[in-house]
């Protein structure tokens, strides 16, 4: 990073404290506008290094697996409560139902006397 501070150094016309200032802050603020997996890569190109393509690819990539990965248990986590809910409705309706087929049952007994 020496040489990207001394080269804003020079073209700013402003101390090399100020300049290592100015890239700090600068390479602070990228970081926070692009995904984590590219910090490296930013810390590289500021560095003066080149970014490989490859690198950077593999970094999306690992990035986007993640991603889905977390994406696919919460959808399944979700589906999973999803279901035990449903199940518990019908469970529900279904006793509520035995227990009015039951009453109906009892009452029409009742009225034609009794079970036969």
């Amino acid at each position: 990073m020496e040489q990207l501070i001394q080269l804003v150094s020079e073209k700013a016309g402003i101390s090399s404290e100020q300049a290592t200032n100015a890239v700090a802050t600068v390479s602070d603020y990228l970081k926070t506008k692009f995904p984590d997996a590219l910090d490296k890569q930013l810390d590289s190109a500021l560095s003066g290094n080149n970014v490989e393509e490859t690198s950077l690819f593999n970094s999306l990539t690992s990035k986007a697996i993640e991603t889905f990965v977390g994406a696919k248990d919460k959808t399944t986590e979700v589906l999973g409560d999803a279901k035990e809910m449903a199940e518990g409705a019908f469970e529900d309706a279904k006793e509520k139902a035995q227990d009015v087929l039951g009453s109906v049952k009892s009452k029409l007994s009742g009225l034609f006397g009794g079970d036969k």
